[in-house]
């Protein structure tokens, strides 16, 4: 991605909001940072840190929103003009829309729209800079430019306090290209330029089956403009309205049991002041999380008629995170889930994972599922082999654990040490978690918990032995602590509490072939949850068993002989009966990225 000069940056004009929604932490969080005497130059550098992206100034352009060279290139000479010269946004996108609007003159509708915009401007020099992007624009661009543009034109923070971040044109028409027949009709909820308009146009053929809302003004403007120019010889008011799709008060027309496709990419996070989190909270019961795209959900199916189709891009979280639990009931209990599609990693500056979900009107069948989570990264030989491990005697650690996490200091560049001080002890991160080890430490900790921003108790820390694990992993990797050693929030604590069941043992279970498969078939998550190991299916050795296998583990933590862990291993792929072909599988599967 290419980031713009800061210096040259568009002017953009901030509203005054009530504190903490407008820094974006929690009341829990600044009450952290008065009891810990954080600075307010500190707190700048957290609010602008690469964690904390709603305080970004920085701007790019999202190149996977650019259908060809000619939309990319321009972009540049645009923004270095608009910063020079300290063009607010809406300015900017006017003077591009105009600059694009030549075969649309004819439409009462489109020129109504871009009279309307330019009166709301009173810029006094807007000719001479339409003049001047005239030069710089070519005279044919494919695709929402406009929207491109707008994307180029908003800070990362900006973005990330909206949860906006437009599709990909590819993906958008892929969406639509299962769903979509000529004369479909079709909403987008959350419409922003239009893309998914657009490319629902080029199949469906009639403007008039198009529908879209959404609460930015400028991006519906662009979306109204960008459809009528995608028809220039028809003439039509477009079907896209400034409205809030989650308001009760919305004014929109937009009908309900209406509509054969319901699709959008929606806002991610929990966005709005209190207030307004509080007012979705009493019109949706059901989402306890306070999630906008689980809000989006179950607004898209008022709209979808019977047999209709609701098609999402989100984030992978969805499928098994338990605080998303909400919407996945609501949908299972109600809705057909057609199609769960692993996409990956979709958006510029966004590490999250994409998925598409698609899901019908109608009465729910059986699907994938276990517990609160949707199953979606199994075949039928994985199934095959899941369904003979869950044969086996097993248990969890449901309510047979204790977990801890890791310290949060709030500031370590304060707290760490490089080298010892008096006083000071070893300290650990995740990536210092190894399977049954801890690598050396490279840092040192004074501990002073009443000076953390967030401790577990010191006793889960001074236990005679626990278990310590990697937080961000998308496979379980387990050590062996019997030496209270302390660990920072990467690094994370198990102490199981089964008394017949060796910790040991069990800390050769989780770094086992077998484990490591069921996690990434289950969860396919870069985190490991405690939810997800409260779920894990865990062998019932027996204690003969367990003997032989706490031998071999003491073993290998002594002699670090790779052929013993592969004899813990095969005894782990016994238990579960586990044939050859279906081992050389699981290592496979393991192998794969």
């Amino acid at each position: 991605m290419r980031e713009f000069n800061p210096n040259m940056k568009v002017h953009q004009d901030r509203a005054i909001q009530n504190p903490t929604d407008d820094i974006g932490v929690s009341d829990a969080t600044i009450r952290n940072w008065n009891r810990l005497g954080v600075s307010g130059v500190e707190r700048s550098a957290k609010l602008m840190s690469r964690a904390n992206k709603r305080h970004s100034d920085k701007s790019f352009m999202p190149a996977e929103y650019a259908v060809d060279s000619a939309q990319s290139e321009i972009i540049d000479p645009l923004l270095q003009y608009a910063g020079q010269h300290r063009l607010d946004h809406s300015t900017v996108l006017f003077l591009a829309a105009t600059g694009i609007a030549n075969d649309c003159t004819n439409n009462p509708f489109f020129s109504r729209e871009i009279k309307s915009w330019e009166q709301e401007l009173h810029h006094p020099a807007l000719e001479d800079h339409q003049q001047s992007f005239g030069r710089m624009m070519p005279i044919c661009l494919h695709g929402d430019f406009l929207g491109l543009l707008y994307q180029s034109l908003l800070s990362e923070g900006k973005k990330a306090k909206s949860g906006s971040y437009y599709t990909p044109p590819s993906v958008a028409r892929a969406m639509l290209e299962d769903h979509c027949r000529p004369a479909s009709m079709v909403l987008d909820p959350a419409c922003g330029t239009g893309q998914f308009l657009l490319e629902a146009a080029n199949l469906v053929g009639n403007p008039k089956c198009l529908y879209g809302m959404d609460n930015d003004p400028i991006a519906v403007r662009i979306a109204r403009l960008n459809l009528m120019m995608r028809f220039p010889d028809l003439v039509f008011e477009p079907n896209i309205f400034h409205a809030d799709t989650l308001s009760q008060e919305t004014k929109a027309d937009i009908p309900l049991d209406f509509f054969d496709l319901v699709v959008t990419n929606p806002p991610w996070g929990s966005h709005g002041t209190k207030q307004e989190k509080a007012a979705l909270a009493r019109r949706f019961p059901r989402i306890r999380s306070g999630e906008s795209f689980s809000y989006f959900l179950v607004q898209a199916t008022k709209f979808a008629k019977k047999c209709g189709v609701i098609s999402f891009l989100l984030p992978e979280s969805i499928l098994n995170i338990k605080v998303h639990s909400d919407i996945r009931d609501y949908l299972s209990q109600h809705f057909q889930i057609r199609t769960i599609q692993h996409i990956g990693r979709l958006f510029s500056g966004v590490f999250t994972s994409v998925i598409r979900l698609d899901v019908v009107n109608d009465k729910p069948r059986n699907h994938a599922k276990t517990g609160s989570a949707f199953i979606v990264f199994q075949n039928d030989n994985d199934r095959r082999i899941m369904q003979k491990i869950e044969s086996c005697p097993i248990w969890n650690l449901k309510d047979n654990s204790q977990f801890a996490l890791g310290i949060v200091t709030g500031n370590n560049d304060r707290h760490l040490l490089k080298t010892p001080l008096p006083g000071s002890e070893p300290i650990f991160r995740g990536k210092d978690v190894e399977p049954f080890f801890l690598k050396p430490n490279t840092e040192f900790l004074v501990f002073q918990p009443e000076k953390y921003q967030q401790v577990a108790p010191e006793k889960l820390f001074r236990v005679d032995e626990k278990l310590i694990y990697r937080f961000i992993s998308k496979d379980p990797v387990f050590a062996y602590d019997d030496r209270q050693r302390l660990t920072l929030n990467s690094a994370n604590i198990l102490i199981p509490t089964r008394p017949d069941f060796s910790m040991k043992v069990l800390c050769a279970v989780f770094n086992s072939d077998v484990i490591r498969f069921v996690y990434r078939k289950k969860f396919n998550a870069l985190k490991v949850l405690r939810g997800n190991l409260e779920a894990l299916p865990l062998p019932d050795f027996s204690q003969s068993d367990q003997q032989v296998l706490l031998s071999l583990v003491e073993d290998y933590i002594e002699t670090r002989n790779n052929a013993i862990l592969d004899e813990i291993n095969d005894r782990v792929y016994r238990y579960f009966e586990i044939c050859y072909n279906d081992i050389r599988y699981i290592v496979g599967e393991l192998r794969k990225n």
